[in-house]
């Protein structure tokens, strides 16, 4: 019988999570496309973290930029995946990280920002 080294496993598991989360199949490959929506702040004061306004995303080969920290000009990467889930995350210092998650399906995009005391749900449609 044939030993496998961990390395090589190690190594077989991440390149299998790079491919699971790599965008260019399925609903990712056509998901790319400015989407235009209502971007709501859920939980947390507008004194601080805005208001509900319009805005818009690009999704270009399977990612898009959100601008979550517009002072310091921060912004979440998010990518989709094969099958149209959003997936994002990224760590603000003191202020915690911000989690993105949700699905884009059909022209239309969904998605849920979830920071340490400020949330903001997204609903945008392509066009």
């Amino acid at each position: 019988m044939a030993r496998i080294s961990g390395l090589w496993l190690a190594s077989m598991v991440a390149l299998g999570s790079v491919m699971f989360i790599a965008p260019g199949r399925g609903e990712a490959a056509g998901a790319d496309g400015t989407y235009r929506g209502l971007s709501q702040v859920t939980l947390g004061p507008s004194f601080e973290y805005g208001k509900d306004f319009r805005g818009s995303v690009t999704i270009a080969n399977g990612q898009f930029d959100y601008m979550w920290d517009r002072k310091d000009n921060a912004a979440l990467i998010v990518s989709v995946a094969p099958d149209g889930t959003l997936i994002g995350e990224r760590s603000f210092g003191s202020r915690g990280m911000v989690v993105a998650s949700g699905r884009v399906a059909n022209g239309v995009l969904e998605a849920d920002l979830t920071g340490k005391i400020c949330h903001r749900h997204l609903s945008f449609r392509r066009g």
